[in-house]
């Protein structure tokens, strides 16, 4: 149960954190890569919130892809029944029976919920033979090409399935270390730094101050200066690039990264969901953990199943 709750203790910070929670700067870039006691007690706390329905499908291989795959419905009634029909083509009878079953569940699920709860049944989904594993991965492809647009939790989702279950099944895809010094990176950092900046800010000036708070700490590092881009050089596509070059770096520019990153989103005090949900997933991408952000005196509610 230990093994399982370290797994996704990072993520629990999406279920802790409120959409415009104030923090601390210090406490949170203090403990990037660093899970304390505390950290975990609210790991066991979490997991204390998640329906029973849910708890069992995160232990159980077939439960797990069913969960990830419920995620991915649409909340609209005619078009959940076209994806179920596209997906009855290509997944087997006891799967699609059983994330209509998650699916009542899983829809009262909060949107900051759903990446910890997700990291809960990785090890479940780990004990997938290859041939289930390949299948698995068409359901969830066929369900997200259902979507004309990725959304930020798509996008997660699918930097989860390539960081923790595609180099388990296939480990000749892990990165190889090819950058020894920032300097040459400047521009991917800018791409992370500024999707962070606007991830957390509509007005444009608001962006640019907490972009300037990153690429500062990161330019000195650097010794090159960080650039500030417009939106479409910092979209999915743009960030998926970055993200492949920097995971490609030595653990200390990782950390600096997500250093940099983190005083971008804390820049204003606030934290807002999309800013600590791509926080995390950047995090995630460069196997550098972020702990949740606590308060001694925070609980969280126990949820009741469907």
């Amino acid at each position: 149960m230990y093994q399982r709750l370290a797994v996704a203790v990072s993520a629990v910070a999406l279920a802790l954190w409120s959409p415009s929670a104030v923090i601390a700067q210090a406490d949170l870039v203090a403990n990037i890569g660093q899970p304390t006691a505390q950290h975990l007690r609210y790991a066991v706390e979490f997991a204390q919130t998640i329906p029973p329905s849910l708890q069992a499908a995160t232990r159980d291989p077939l439960g797990a892809c069913a969960l990830v795959c419920a995620f991915l419905l649409d909340d609209d009634a005619s078009a959940r029944a076209r994806q179920l029909e596209e997906l009855a083509r290509v997944a087997p009878e006891s799967m699609c029976a059983e994330i209509i079953r998650l699916w009542p569940a899983v829809e009262n699920i909060p949107p900051h919920a759903r990446i910890p709860l997700i990291d809960l049944a990785l090890p479940s989904l780990r004990r997938l033979s290859p041939p289930q594993f390949g299948q698995f991965r068409l359901v969830k492809d066929t369900l997200m090409a259902s979507d004309p647009e990725t959304d930020l939790f798509e996008y997660m989702l699918q930097k989860i399935v390539t960081r923790h279950l595609e180099t388990h099944f296939a480990p000749a895809q892990r990165s190889i270390t090819q950058f020894y010094a920032l300097g040459p990176l400047a521009e991917d950092c800018g791409v992370l730094l500024s999707a962070t900046a606007y991830a957390g800010h509509a007005d444009i000036n608001q962006a640019q101050a907490a972009f300037a708070r990153g690429a500062e700490l990161l330019g000195r590092v650097a010794r090159n200066p960080i650039p500030w881009l417009p939106p479409d050089r910092c979209d999915f596509s743009h960030l998926d690039r970055a993200l492949e070059r920097l995971s490609q770096a030595v653990p200390q520019i990782k950390k600096n990264v997500l250093n940099a990153c983190a005083q971008t989103v804390v820049a204003d005090g606030v934290i807002q969901e999309r800013e600590a949900e791509l926080l995390r997933a950047i995090a995630d991408a460069l196997d550098c953990p972020v702990p949740p952000f606590v308060h001694p005196d925070d609980s969280l509610p126990h949820a009741a199943d469907s």
